[in-house]
């Protein structure tokens, strides 16, 4: 496996009752592979939050 997606509950359709900003440091402390980060970021300070939370990259397809 190269890296892990997490997306919450911002991610179009998925079902979760978890932010996308919550769940994203719960899964960087359990894992040691690449997390990116998919669902709340539509800006930079969005790529900055999930950077600062232990993301290695963004998924944003939406918010073109």
């Amino acid at each position: 496996m190269h890296a892990i997606i997490v997306q919450g509950t911002e991610a179009g359709v998925h079902e979760s009752n978890v932010s996308s900003m919550v769940l994203l440091p719960l899964v960087v402390d359990e894992v040691n592979i690449p997390v990116v980060l998919a669902g709340g970021v539509g800006d930079a300070r969005g790529l900055i939050a999930a950077f600062a939370l232990g993301a290695e990259g963004i998924s944003i397809g939406g918010c073109f």
